[in-house]
């Protein structure tokens, strides 16, 4: 067990795991001295909420992440990540989530497919993502939502799958042009609302907020919600693609205070009728019980009143002796 006054960690060599939330909350952990050549997996949530830890040592070779991620969740003085280890295919859940003074990434290694939801989601320092590895196919929900000083993002490569759901949401000083290929699914809410998307090429475009509206693609293969913007670094393909009029949107504000775009009609309808059905859900789920509970209240009585009954007789067969 680790003590809370701790502020260095040596993990010695011949150690293969560290155990999930071995070091959560040790607030005044500054350091990892180095890891073991020995270590194989980072459990979940091995260094979570370790605020005061100021940097991570390079990571041993053969090292992976839990799946369940969540390793090092909201790490909030790491300035700048090691290497990541290079057998690793998967960045899982929230590993480097909510790291706030984290500023430089680096490079993507060769063999990484995906990174998780919630991957890098508010690491709200970090201004340039490293070209993405030659082998990524996905990218997870709010991989990098609310990266609030993010400036660009790379261009997406053959053989991308998937940019999931608010990829980028809540990233305002995204302007840089970026592109992605053909067939590549693009989530709804990305790059903080402030995309005409193009299949392909993509651009994006600058924040402005007196404008509210949705796009559509070229190819009708992507609706999303955003802002009407005005256009940056981007020539126009052939036919340039037309806007459509879709209902107002309005501003509300998540639970971290951020400003979400929503399709009032749409978003009001859905949520009147999903509503509506879990109501009805619940009502059912109730009656159901009522009836439950008076049906085994009935049983209780009526075997309580044979039991009276028994000893009642008893009782009177008794006196008549």
């Amino acid at each position: 067990m680790v003590h809370d006054e701790a502020t260095h960690v040596i993990i010695a060599e011949g150690v293969e795991m560290i155990w999930s939330e071995a070091f959560k909350d040790k607030k005044k952990l500054t350091t990892i001295v180095s890891w073991p050549d020995s270590l194989l997996e980072i459990g979940r949530d091995a260094f979570r909420d370790c605020i005061g830890l100021l940097a991570i040592p390079n990571f041993p070779p053969k090292v992976k992440f839990s799946e369940e991620g969540y390793c090092f969740y909201r790490c909030q003085s790491v300035v700048t990540l090691p290497p990541y280890p290079n057998n690793i295919k998967i960045i899982p859940r929230a590993i480097f989530a909510y790291m706030d003074a984290l500023v430089n990434l680096p490079p993507w290694p060769d063999s990484l497919e995906e990174i998780e939801i919630y991957g890098f989601s508010d690491v709200k320092s970090i201004v340039t993502i490293p070209p993405w590895g030659k082998n990524m196919k996905t990218l997870g929900e709010q991989a990098f939502a609310r990266a609030k000083s993010l400036e660009s993002c790379p261009d997406f490569l053959e053989g991308w799958e998937e940019i999931g759901v608010a990829a980028f949401c809540g990233c305002p000083k995204v302007t840089k042009l970026a592109r992605w290929p053909k067939g590549c699914r693009i989530g709804r809410s990305n790059f903080n609302n402030d995309m005409w998307t193009l299949d392909p090429p993509g651009y994006f475009a600058k924040e402005h907020n007196q404008m509210m509206g949705p796009t559509i693609s070229v190819q009708g293969g992507f609706y999303g919600q955003t802002t009407f913007a005005e256009l940056v670094d981007f020539v126009a393909p052939e036919p340039v693609p037309v806007v459509i009029p879709l209902p107002p949107m309005v501003m509300k504000k998540d639970k971290d205070g951020y400003d979400i775009p929503f399709l009032a009609r749409e978003i009001r309808e859905d949520r009147e009728m999903r509503d509506q059905i879990d109501r009805k859900q619940r009502d059912d789920e109730r009656m159901a019980k009522v009836a439950k509970d008076k049906k085994e209240d009935l049983e209780r009585k009526a075997v309580n009143k044979e039991k009276a009954d028994a000893v009642y007789a008893a009782w009177e067969a008794n006196q008549n002796k």
